[in-house]
């Protein structure tokens, strides 16, 4: 089906040139009203498969356009029953590059108007970017219009809005029928905008459309621009995506501004409602905090941490003659390491410096495969203590003593920084190896004030992501941070 045209709403003597003079005076010229259906929910990966528009002078529509658009995909079986449009319904419509120049024509220079409109114009900016057409419109959002115009209201869908306002859909999760029933509704909120609502919204360095539209600018604007961990929250008050910055408010609208629609999905931004804030006093603790969060809700958007990590370990068992071997492995979900580290190197080098010291066989602790010819051996350091030779009696205190050294050299250590305040410190405590999670406290902290500290952090269990996250920032060291051990 080829692009339709309808200006039977023209009428004589007060043509579309006239009307979009008289719109100028409030800084824009028509507002054009988008719907569009798509293979999904990506901008950069879907397509669109049905495009409807309407010009509309702010009392009626003056122009329509639509069209089915040949996405040269395969449409998704979900996405029929949801439009209705199939494979063979756009078998002979046109792709969007043919539909290109002729669409753009028509949104050129108006007022970009959509239901949810970071994912219309996500998608149709997008789309013309592939054919050498850059936009930069101004965008009203109707969600965020009619939460303004009518609030209060237990749903802002399209359906429902339609629905309580008595406004006839034909054509529901179509193009076509959902960019009359946009239309209609604008026309009413339109009318109900006696506070001048739409010409705000509207001016030229207004940024309310790179809002979410369930989210009011007061509350962005009350974001801390400090350090911190940022829970974006949904109509049920349950986290969906936590992140973390050194300045939550910059961070947080940097996810809603232009390209946005490439970095987080846009059924994210559709579906936040409020954000809730964690202040952090540096960024050993934020980070922590970040990941006990993220473990603590499983928000649906995150990836991170949703992915064990790849981390090895060195563990240790007593072979049927007694003596005590080690081997480096991944760590497994439930297994109990003696020790882990971020990469295989580091527990391999360990573990060789522990056979130096101990004078331990390479073959039983996991450094030479059995087969081979023993190193040691070969260069005259061997202590006859392994198959190799004979096994010497003094093997197996040799390999207790490593085993001491090992459980010795999990030591209790404190981790302090910057606290939440300049003159209070945040504080990470590990014990005997094992981390027992963070708090902040107003005394400079010594390893005496150990126990006291304990009764006034945060516990948290220990795990493979908080073992990895020590370890970089350990490693980091820097002026913000001081280590003190037992």
């Amino acid at each position: 089906m080829v692009a339709i045209h309808n200006n039977l709403l023209r009428h004589t003597g007060d043509n579309l040139r006239h009307r979009r003079e008289r719109a100028t005076h409030i800084e824009y010229k028509l507002f054009c009203i988008i719907d569009i259906e798509t293979t999904g929910g990506s901008a950069a990966r879907h397509r669109i498969i049905e495009i409807g528009g309407c010009l509309h002078d702010g009392e009626r529509v003056v122009e329509r356009f639509h069209s089915y658009v040949n996405p040269g995909v395969a449409i998704p079986s979900f996405i029929t029953q949801l439009t209705g449009i199939d494979d063979d319904t756009v078998a002979n419509a046109p792709t969007f590059a043919q539909l290109a120049h002729e669409f753009y024509q028509f949104m050129a220079g108006h007022v970009f108007v959509a239901h949810n409109v970071g994912f219309d114009y996500g998608f149709i900016k997008n789309h013309l970017a592939e054919e050498g057409i850059s936009v930069q419109s101004q965008r009203l959002c109707t969600v965020r219009l009619a939460r303004k115009v009518l609030p209060g209201l237990a749903s802002y869908s399209l359906g429902r809005l339609c629905q309580s306002l008595h406004i006839p859909v034909e054509g529901r999760h179509t193009a076509l029928g959902d960019v009359e029933a946009t239309s209609k509704l604008f026309s009413l909120l339109k009318s109900l905008d006696n506070k001048g609502i739409i010409a705000q919204m509207t001016k030229r360095n207004s940024k309310e459309w790179t809002l979410p539209p369930h989210i009011d600018r007061q509350i962005l604007d009350s974001l801390p621009a400090s350090q911190g961990v940022y829970l974006m929250l949904d109509q049920q008050a349950r986290p969906i995506y936590i992140g973390k910055s050194k300045n939550i408010r910059s961070r947080v609208e940097s996810h809603f501004g232009t390209g946005s629609e490439s970095r987080l999905k846009g059924a994210l931004i559709e579906q936040v409602r409020s954000i809730h804030t964690i202040p952090c006093g540096n960024d050993l603790i934020t980070d922590l905090t970040e990941l006990h969060e993220i473990k603590k809700h499983w928000p649906r958007y995150n990836r991170e941490y949703k992915k064990r990590a790849v981390v090895y370990g060195i563990y240790h068992y007593t072979d049927a003659r007694g003596y005590i071997r080690y081997h480096v492995h991944k760590v497994l979900l439930r297994s109990k390491p003696l020790l882990v580290f971020t990469d295989y190197t580091s527990a391999y080098q360990y573990l060789k410096e522990l056979g130096n010291r101990f004078q331990l066989c390479p073959k039983l602790i996991g450094l030479q495969l059995h087969g081979h010819h023993c190193i040691q051996q070969r260069e005259g350091l061997c202590q006859d203590i392994c198959p190799c030779g004979k096994p010497a009696e003094d093997y197996s205190q040799r390999t207790q003593a490593s085993l001491r050294h090992i459980e010795q050299g999990k030591m209790t250590y404190m981790i302090v920084g910057q606290g939440l305040q300049p003159s209070t410190y945040g504080v990470v405590l590990v014990e005997k190896g094992r981390y027992l999670g963070y708090g902040y406290t107003e005394k400079q902290p010594e390893m005496a004030d150990f126990e006291q500290l304990k009764l006034g952090i945060a516990l948290h269990k220990p795990s493979m992501e908080v073992e990895q996250i020590l370890q970089v920032h350990l490693a980091r060291g820097g002026p913000y941070l001081r280590v003190l051990m037992a």
